[in-house]
């Protein structure tokens, strides 16, 4: 996880340790950028995140960058983050599938250029409580617009689902079958949601 090269006389400079800690936090922030988003796993990178900090106050490294404070536009309570999670107050699924991601696209560009521990710690588990109310949000909603559909107990919880193919399949609504994009995201959301 975290590497430290020595310079020709064994030793390991502060800029080296430096750029090693900022290296192993970018890393740990990039774990979810190409993955499913599973909120069990959160606890697992922030614990790492914390073992970096620690690391780095061993080593007397102090995280630039922006507070826990600077992110209060993505929660809920503040005015800006209300309409951040407008997708909450939606009854259609289409919304708020829409409105989730590109709340999730802001905490990803937050936690892309996320400079500190405590920034990156704060990132992921709002990430988590936002997921969370989402998923299950979404379920409730896309339980009462296909009425009679049920999760798909085969579907892993690790898998990503085209957006295009279950937006269309969002777009047709009850008409007809449900479609198959549209379960297994469902089925997807609702194993995770019931383990929120």
């Amino acid at each position: 996880m975290l590497s430290l090269t020595a310079d020709p006389n064994g030793e390991v400079g502060a800029d080296a340790a430096a750029e090693a800690l900022e290296d192993a936090l970018f890393e740990e922030n990039q774990f979810f950028m190409r993955r499913a988003f599973i909120p069990a796993l959160v606890s697992v990178r922030c614990r790492k995140i914390e073992r970096l900090d620690a690391a780095a106050e061993a080593l007397g490294h102090h995280w630039e960058g922006a507070d826990k404070e600077a992110l209060r536009d993505l929660y809920p309570s503040s005015e800006a983050g209300e309409e951040s999670w407008a997708w909450q107050q939606s009854q259609a699924a289409t919304s708020i599938y829409s409105g989730y991601q590109q709340w999730e696209g802001r905490v990803k560009r937050r936690l892309s250029t996320a400079l500190s521990a405590a920034a990156s710690t704060a990132l992921y588990r709002l990430w988590e409580l936002g997921f969370c109310a989402y998923a299950e949000r979404f379920c409730k909603v896309v339980e009462a617009e296909h009425s009679g559909i049920s999760p798909d107990a085969s579907v892993k919880m690790s898998g990503l689902s085209d957006p295009t193919a279950l937006l269309e399949a969002l777009r047709a609504g009850s008409n007809g079958p449900v479609a198959k994009e549209l379960l297994e995201y469902y089925s997807r959301l609702k194993k995770i949601s019931d383990r929120c």
